[in-house]
C-alpha cells in the first residue's frame, strides 16, 4: 500500500552508502487511492485544476513517485541537516546523482538551484505542470513525462 523514500546525508554515489534509516516520507503506491482519501470536494478541484496550497504539492510529489517506481527505479530524497534545502527525489544514472524537483505550478525552483551550484549534476530535473525548456543544467519537463526518466 506504501512504500518508503529515504533521505542521504549526502547525495553522493552510492546512495545507498548516506542512507538516514530513521528519515523517510511513505507515499501511497495506488494513485487512485490517494485520491479517494482526499474526498470528492478535492478530486473536483484536481480535475477543476482548483486546488491550491501544500496539499496540491504533495499530491503531485505522490503521483511522480508512483510512476518512477514502477519503472523500477529506486529513489531517495536529500534534505540538508539545517532543513533549508530539499530535493524530492534523487536518481543514479550512470554512477551519477541527478536532482528531481516536483512543482504543482510553475515558479523558482531555490533547492534545485542551490544543488547544481553545490554538487555539479551532469543535469537536473525540474517537473512543473507546464511546458519543456532547457536552462544550463536545468532540464524543465511536464509532469506527466516522469514516466520517461
Amino acid at each position: 500500500m506504501i512504500k518508503l523514500c529515504v533521505n542521504v546525508s549526502t547525495p553522493q554515489f552510492p546512495l545507498v552508502a548516506y542512507e538516514k534509516p530513521d528519515q523517510f516520507k511513505a507515499y501511497v503506491t495506488d494513485i487512485g487511492l490517494l485520491a479517494s482519501l482526499y474526498g470528492y470536494d478535492t478530486q473536483a478541484a484536481l480535475l477543476k485544476d482548483t486546488l491550491t496550497g501544500p496539499a496540491k504539492g504533495g499530491i503531485y510529489e505522490n503521483l511522480v513517485f508512483d510512476m518512477l517506481t514502477k519503472r523500477g527505479l529506486g529513489l531517495n530524497y536529500f534534505k540538508n541537516d539545517k532543513n533549508t534545502q530539499e530535493i524530492e527525489f534523487l536518481l543514479v544514472r550512470d554512477g551519477a546523482v541527478i536532482p528531481v524537483e516536483v512543482k504543482s505550478k510553475r515558479g523558482a525552483t531555490v533547492s534545485v538551484n542551490h544543488f547544481i551550484e553545490e554538487f555539479a549534476p551532469p543535469y537536473a530535473y525540474k517537473l512543473v505542470a507546464g511546458n519543456v525548456g532547457v536552462s544550463d543544467a536545468k532540464i524543465t519537463l511536464p509532469l506527466y513525462m516522469a514516466m520517461f526518466l
